[in-house]
């Protein structure tokens, strides 16, 4: 909702731009006076999203006021409604960051013009301001009381966090877009990437057993999924600390493979940690011998009893991390293993896959005499990947099917987006994806969302408003009204 103050010394004018105002259902006035110095305290106190104000008015006038406003609460917008056109006070407001001026008597049609363009300035600024929250809140910086307040009106929110496969890996964190909804009051939603979500919504909205069912439903074919969630409401000064509690746990339970739905007050008692580790002096001595299939055998024995175990991914990625340094020592081969493995740890759906990409690197890694890559790690080489990749886009596509279609391992396939992409694969391939996506409504304004989502293969059209708006800064009707603007 965005909150209006009127700042009017006529009685009639001020009830005409409440009933205007009152036309339009995302707008609410919450406060009005008769005078500069009163809408000027009252301002303070209320920290409205939008102010009209009259030029002449007792006390401040109505450009004293602007400036008042402008350095005490900077993020309300600022409009004049006012029967002078005088060239000095439409000066004077402009200078102190009026966004329209209107004259008496407003036209209705006037009026509605200037509110839709309102409208859509508003919501885009709290969407950022609400993504801002909780970037600092993920990073764990000091959160002011009144600026939660301010966007989050309820008095009291359910939370859950949810993520889609493995945790997001370290490699390209500069280029990592935050993934914000629509961001509407009552459905509020957060992700450090595009496998996650930290959802907010007011507690009489929707319970969160209803919500886990949703989620269930949605994640049926997907992979596996964690759940996080506080089964009783939260009060808004709770939020940072239950989000930093809901990531510190998804950090320590999410298991490879595993769909978990989570109550943080009742979480089981966690699996002590297994003794299995990899033997090694076997593996070593195995690969001296080239014998890939004993190696194999001890890589698939501990993942095993990891898997048995329910071992946390987080552990597990420490464990293969520190088995492969240790190979890379003892054969003197130079290896990025952490880059390179990054995005199947994220990815990978099941042990199985995991297991899969892991004897392949380790088999490329260090078998003697195994052929050369020159041929393939070459741009002209890449420039075909990439075709594939984009004559495909409507269809699921995976790093590991991309990989098995021209013949290499999942883990060089990933070395070459980096190399030549500067981006990993997933990355590339959403960001294409919604490239496809702007050039189809530059074709064709009114192409329906759920459509366009289908045609760029991703068949969840809420997910594919997300990803395209964190992407290109607008919602997909946004985007595509823009067009017609541009072609008429």
């Amino acid at each position: 909702m965005i909150n209006v103050f009127i700042a009017e010394d006529e009685v009639t004018a001020r009830e005409q731009i409440k009933l205007l105002v009152g036309k339009f259902p995302a707008f609410q006035v919450i406060g009005e006076a008769g005078d500069g110095d009163t809408a000027s305290e009252m301002i303070k106190e209320l920290h409205p999203d939008l102010l009209f104000t009259d030029i002449r008015m007792p006390g401040k006038n109505g450009l004293e006021l602007l400036a008042d406003v402008r350095g005490n609460c900077p993020l309300v917008e600022l409009v004049v409604i006012s029967g002078y056109s005088d060239f000095e006070y439409a000066k004077g407001a402009i200078q102190n960051g009026c966004l329209d001026y209107l004259l008496k008597p407003v036209s209705p049609r006037q009026f509605r013009e200037m509110m839709e363009r309102l409208e859509e300035l508003i919501v885009t600024k709290q969407m950022k301001e609400r993504t801002r929250i909780f970037e600092d809140i993920v990073t764990e910086e000091k959160i002011d009381k009144m600026r939660l307040n301010r966007f989050f009106t309820f008095p009291s929110y359910h939370i859950a966090l949810v993520r889609k496969l493995g945790l997001p890996g370290s490699w390209g964190k500069s280029s990592r877009i935050t993934i914000a909804s629509e961001m509407e009051e009552l459905n509020c939603i957060y992700g450090r990437d595009w496998q996650e979500a930290l959802y907010l919504w007011p507690e009489e909205l929707l319970s969160i057993p209803a919500f886990e069912n949703r989620q269930r439903e949605k994640n049926a074919e997907e992979g596996y999924c964690t759940v996080i969630s506080y089964m009783s409401g939260i009060k808004v000064e709770e939020i940072p600390q239950r989000v930093r509690e809901m990531y510190k746990i998804l950090n320590q339970r999410l298991v490879l493979g595993k769909s978990q739905f989570l109550r943080a007050e009742s979480l089981p008692v966690p699996v002590s940690d297994i003794k299995a580790d990899f033997d090694r002096a076997k593996i070593e001595n195995y690969i001296q011998r080239q014998e890939w299939k004993y190696v194999n055998f001890e890589i698939e024995k501990v993942l095993g009893q990891y898997e048995k175990s329910c071992y946390p991914l987080y552990k597990l990625e420490t464990a293969v991390n520190h088995l492969l340094a240790d190979l890379s020592n003892y054969f003197s081969v130079e290896l990025d293993h952490r880059g390179d493995l990054e995005e199947t740890f994220c990815y990978a759906k099941s042990m199985d896959e995991l297991i899969t990409v892991l004897e392949d690197y380790i088999k490329e890694a260090f078998q003697r005499g195994s052929f050369s890559n020159e041929k393939i790690d070459t741009e002209a080489y890449f420039e075909k990947v990439i075709q594939h990749v984009q004559e495909n886009l409507n269809k699921p596509i995976t790093l590991q099917q991309l990989s098995d279609f021209f013949g290499m391992s999942s883990s060089y396939m990933s070395r070459l987006f980096k190399k030549y992409a500067q981006v990993p694969f997933n990355e590339y391939l959403t960001r294409t994806r919604i490239q496809k996506a702007c050039q189809l409504f530059k074709e064709n304004p009114d192409c329906l969302v759920k459509d366009a989502a289908g045609m760029v293969g991703i068949p969840d059209q809420f997910y594919f408003s997300r990803l395209f708006r964190s992407i290109t800064g607008d919602t997909p009707t946004q985007y595509a009204k823009k067009q017609l603007q541009k072609f008429p």
